[in-house]
């Protein structure tokens, strides 16, 4: 028999081989050993996948009682797993058959029928008839005697000049015998073939029934059978055969068969082997009659099935077969595991009674899986099998085997690598409820989110992904230097900030009326020091003795003021000179940064042009010119040094020293005057110093603390036009980041737009949820970030639970998708931050609303540096986000991505999907997913819903149990869904019984 483990597996079936008792065979005599020989050997010899003969000799069985002895008596045969007998007859002629063909009919019996059943209630019971010239008529039962009769009958009734060309009356009765369609029916009626056949008709002779006679009769004789049989020469004219059946709305279940006459090494095309039909399911009858009931998915008519195709082109995609049982060296008394357990490489339903093992073999396919989702295992968790004090797990060992004959094994309790690749995607319960449940905040992307994001992944072409392993990885690659050039304009941007901001606190109202204050107190100081002037002392009359000595003076005081000047200007030139000095320095330390920048970059660079055995320093030269810089260094530095060397107390070139030996000279001069001109001198010098005072009071511009400095500084605040310069600057650089982020939108616009193009082209699977993307511009938790900023404590628009929502408001009126919407929402920030409160005219300041110890420069690189905006793409469903949907419905989004949108091509393990879904979208809507997702990857899920297990036509049952006696046993039986015996678990587990469900479907009322 053909039950298998592995459950519906694709294989060839071929329902239509005649032997040599076929009347026209061309094998050679049926009393030929030799023959029969080559017949087998030329089955034995067909390819692995061919499991299933039918036998056909149209009406006996005698073909069929020999192959089937032969393999169950010799021996022979073993690569086929099945032995069908067929009958094969044609019925009377049918009207509007220009050709006046005969329907050739075929009924293919269940292998578990005896033969003698099949020839005593059907075969036995056909009636052969003919009328002869006589008008007798003449009527017998089937049987090879009475075929013999009928046969010489029609050749004595035929004309003397063709008696001959009948080839004896075996075979003229075997050529012309028909039989009458109600007849046959009405034997198969009988109770021992109930559910034990199947009917088949020729599609060529179908086909030469005529459309314009007898409609009836040709929709009804093919869509009262259950096969269509053809044996076209080749595929093309196969798929034809079925597009026309298709086309004509009348049943299409088409069979390639070889219709085989021949031996394979003949040139006909009906000959051994030549069969297009593959069918997946149990090589058994009931097999067969399932996989009708599910054409579409169950047969194929080509060379070899897609699925198959893709098991043999990636067999590390495909799990074979897995091994879980206990160490050898354990002495732990409890069985739990000893499976080896093979698995199909479609949809594997796991099924069992509540706590009978359903997720422990989820669990370990996932460990040994390498899943990334293992803290959501619920067998193989701490608080289970993994308890550390217990140790249950470290007594068992699992190995998971793959197509291509790799393993991967592990200890149940080890813990998967999360730095290593995932061999398969693990859907946990628990792990689908947490992220479905989740409320991602602060603008924070949800593990919802990165689990789409992966599923996104999965469409960008290999080529595209560049070698990357992950979503953000590609686009972090790909953005890096736009990324880089932003962080450069932030950098600027700071720099602008903290100039504008130190203008602005320094021109508030509150500033400009200390500074006038710091003014209207010099200008007293100077008017104080104006009415300290020293009264003036009018020359003497100068005596003879005394001129002299006045004249000196004179010389002397010339050259200290001279020299007081001197001073001054040394000072001036030292001041003028250190800043000079300090801006070259600046400009070279800029220099020195750009070249470390640069070798930063040629590194960075190298490791790209390491692949194509290009060197950086080959491809970047920078040459840098210092000698003007150098020359203007060393004439500051020389200038400086001679100012300082002016300005030391001592020294051949001091200044400070001549002037204190040239006072000290005047002084001397001064004593050897009289009164009268010591006085005058005296006022001479109180003059000069008053004159220092007040020239020191007046100062200049550059003179911190002078009163020329606060005017000048003055003016400077009530100017704008610095202020107004680098706003101007700001707008630039917050244009040229915008433009920045945009260019990571673009990158990101290409990259979804592959699973964009993939949703608008299968819109009509999505019409539930009505997807669509669209890309927008986030500004991520700028509200939360922005109003944290400002004291509550201060009145301002921004303050508060109503600046908070004022904040909101003003966030979702705005739009961040063009430049100019982004400026006016700045520029509506700055503009309610300015306006003076309750239509006072004081403008508000806006460090005063801030917090304590926070900086307006700070604040303002917050507002202008747009870290709060980035791009992302949204999934809607309608006009909801994904992030808004219910979790039953973001449980179901996330289903339909895995299993429908997801190209990943690794076994995907979801444990109990329909949790939280009801039967209705479990059935219309997560069943045709499931169906979808197996034509391209292995699937395996933990179920109690027959709507998962039975609808969606599950290729493989597991069915599991648990001995909690004292062993702790777990059992795994598994096969088709058409084999009986798993038939029965499934509707024990799934249905409470089938005389639960026979109950209850009694009591549903059909509408």
């Amino acid at each position: 028999m053909g039950s298998s483990q592995r459950g519906s597996k694709w294989n060839k079936w071929d329902l239509h081989v005649h032997t040599p008792y076929s009347f026209e065979s061309h094998y050679g005599s049926r009393d030929n050993e030799d023959v029969w020989n080559k017949l087998l050997t030329d089955l034995e010899s067909l390819p692995s996948e061919v499991k299933v003969i039918g036998v056909n000799d149209y009406y006996f069985l005698e073909g069929y009682k020999k192959l089937k002895n032969e393999k169950v008596q010799n021996g022979r045969l073993k690569n086929i797993d099945l032995l069908l007998p067929v009958i094969e007859l044609r019925l009377k002629s049918f009207a509007g058959n220009a050709d006046l063909k005969k329907i050739n009919f075929h009924v293919i019996f269940s292998d578990d029928l005896l033969e003698s059943e099949i020839e005593d209630h059907f075969i036995k019971q056909l009636n052969l008839e003919h009328v002869g010239p006589d008008g007798q008529t003449w009527k017998r039962k089937l049987s090879s005697v009475n075929l013999m009769e009928f046969g010489q009958r029609i050749i004595n009734a035929s004309p003397e000049d063709k008696r001959d060309g009948f080839g004896g009356p075996a075979k003229a009765g075997a050529s012309n015998a028909t039989f009458d369609l109600a007849e046959i029916r009405d034997l198969l009626s009988h109770d021992t073939f109930k559910g034990r056949f199947l009917t088949a008709i020729g599609k060529a002779e179908w086909h030469a029934l005529n459309w314009t006679q007898a409609v009836a009769d040709k929709q009804n004789i093919i869509n009262n059978s259950d096969i269509v049989f053809t044996a076209s020469y080749t595929i093309d004219a196969t798929q034809k055969s079925l597009a026309t059946l298709r086309q004509q709305n009348v049943k299409s279940h088409l069979f390639h068969c070889s219709d085989a006459h021949y031996f394979s090494d003949s040139e006909q095309p009906n000959k051994i082997g030549h069969c297009y039909t593959w069918v997946k399911a149990d090589t058994t009858f009931a097999g067969l009659a399932f996989a009708l009931k599910e054409y579409g998915d169950r047969i194929y008519l080509g060379e070899l099935p897609e699925k198959v195709k893709k098991v043999k082109s990636n067999p590390t995609k495909f799990i074979d077969k897995i091994v879980v049982k206990k160490k050898t060296t354990s002495t732990f008394k409890e069985k739990w595991f000893d499976h080896e357990l093979k698995f199909n490489f479609d949809l594997v339903a796991i099924v069992g009674n509540k706590g009978s093992g359903k997720s422990a073999l989820a669990d370990i396919i996932g460990l040994l899986g390498n899943t990334h989702n293992s803290k959501y295992f619920s067998f193989l968790s701490e608080d289970r099998f993994k308890d550390h004090k217990l140790k249950k797990a470290s007594h068992y060992y699992g190995q998971l085997y793959w197509v291509n004959g790799e393993d991967t094994p592990k200890n149940l309790d080890q813990d998967t690598d999360l730095f290593d690749v995932e061999n398969v995607k693990y859907l946990p319960q628990s792990y689908i409820e947490t992220i479905c449940n989740e409320v991602a905040e602060g603008g924070q992307e949800s593990e919802f989110d990165k689990e789409i994001k992966k599923v996104i992944f999965s469409h960008i072409p290999v080529d595209q992904k560049l070698g990357k392993h992950s979503f953000d990885e590609l686009v972090a690659y790909k953005t890096e230097e736009a990324n880089k050039r932003i962080s450069q304009l932030k950098i600027d941007l700071a720099k602008l900030n903290q100039e504008l901001a130190d203008l602005e606190l320094k021109s508030t109202t509150e500033e400009i009326e200390k500074l006038k204050n710091v003014i209207k107190k010099k200008k007293e100081e100077l008017d104080a020091h104006d009415k300290i002037k020293p009264a003036e002392v009018l020359m003497p009359q100068v005596q003879d003795a005394d001129k002299e000595k006045n004249e000196r003076i004179v010389v002397k005081q010339n050259e200290l003021n001279q020299l007081k000047v001197k001073i001054a200007n040394a000072q001036l030139k030292k001041n003028s000179d250190s800043i000079k000095l300090a801006k070259i320095k600046k400009i070279e330390q800029k220099i020195e940064g750009f070249i470390s920048s640069v070798e930063e970059f040629k590194t960075d660079l190298q490791i790209d042009l390491s692949d194509f055995n290009l060197m950086a320093d080959k491809l970047i030269k920078i040459e840098i010119f210092r000698t003007d810089i150098q020359k203007i260094e060393t004439e500051i530095s020389e200038e400086l040094r001679k100012a300082n060397d002016l300005l030391k107390a001592e020294g051949p070139a001091s200044l400070i020293s001549s002037e204190i030996s040239l006072q000290k000279e005047i002084d001397s001069l001064k004593l050897e005057l009289d009164a009268p001109n010591q006085k005058y001198q005296d006022y001479l010098k109180a003059l000069s110093l008053w004159n220092e005072k007040r020239k020191a009071i007046e100062g200049n511009k550059e003179l911190f603390g002078t009163l020329e400095f606060y005017k000048d500084a003055l003016g400077s605040l009530e100017s704008s036009t610095r202020k107004n310069e680098i706003r101007s600057l700001r707008i630039g650089l917050i244009k040229k980041i915008y433009s920045e982020i945009r260019r990571l939108s673009d990158v990101l616009s290409g990259y979804y737009e592959p699973v964009a193009k993939f949703v608008a082209e299968n819109s009509e699977s999505f019409k539930e949820f009505d997807f669509h993307f669209s890309v927008e511009m986030s500004t991520g938790d700028f509200v939360s970030k922005f109003t944290d900023w400002f004291d509550g404590r201060v009145t301002g628009p921004y303050s508060g639970m109503d600046g908070r929502k004022k904040a909101i408001e003003l966030v979702k009126s705005s739009s961040f998708d063009n430049e100019e919407s982004l400026m006016d929402f700045l520029k509506k920030i700055m503009t309610e931050l300015s306006t003076p409160l309750g239509g006072g005219t004081k403008k508000n300041i806006i460090q005063q609303q801030l917090k304590t110890q926070r900086k307006l420069n700070d604040f303002y690189d917050l507002i202008f540096s747009l870290d709060y905006l980035r791009p992302r793409y949204i999934l809607k469903s309608g006009d909801r986000e994904i992030s808004k949907l219910s979790p039953g419905q973001k449980g179901l989004l996330l289903l339909y991505f895995y299993l429908v949108v997801d190209r990943s091509d690794i076994p995907l393990i979801i444990d109990q999907p329909e949790e939280n879904l009801d039967n209705h979208t479990v059935f219309d809507l997560l069943v045709p997913y499931i169906s979808a997702a197996k034509n391209r990857r292995q699937i395996f899920i933990v179920t109690h819903n027959p709507n998962i297990a039975v609808v969606c036509d599950a290729d493989q049952i597991v069915w599991c149990s648990l001995d909690s006696s004292d062993a702790y046993e777990i059992t795994y039986e598994s096969g088709a869904i058409e084999n009986p015996r798993i038939n029965s678990k499934v509707v024990d587990v799934l249905e409470g019984t089938y005389k639960a469900f026979s109950k209850r479907e009694s009591k549903y009322m059909k509408i």
